[in-house]
């Protein structure tokens, strides 16, 4: 039915629209001070990849250089790729990284 099918379209857009995205932030994502709901505004980055950067993080340490990244569970060469340039490792903080409570 073309009604229902233009109804889950406007829906899905409506839902895709509300989701923060990297953009929304409007500067780099600090990899040694970003939580799991920042880290997931990245490309490639789902729950599961936020939760393992964050774990190796506790493990090992802040990243002492963006492509240690890939040592995360999940994160490998095609997703550093799509995130290289959206992301920090200074120790700085930034409002989109840590936002005001």
């Amino acid at each position: 039915c073309i009604v229902t099918r233009r109804a889950v379209w406007a829906l899905t857009m409506g839902i895709f629209a509300a989701t923060p995205t990297w953009a929304d932030h409007h500067e780099a994502v600090n990899i040694n001070t970003a939580d799991a709901a920042i880290l997931q505004t990245l490309p490639n980055i789902c729950p599961a990849k936020a939760d393992a950067i964050l774990k190796h993080r506790q493990q090992n340490g802040p990243f002492s250089a963006a492509e240690d990244l890939k040592n995360a569970q999940g994160v490998g060469d095609v997703t550093f790729g799509k995130l290289k340039d959206k992301i920090i490792r200074g120790e700085t903080s930034s409002v989109a990284n840590n936002p005001p409570e």
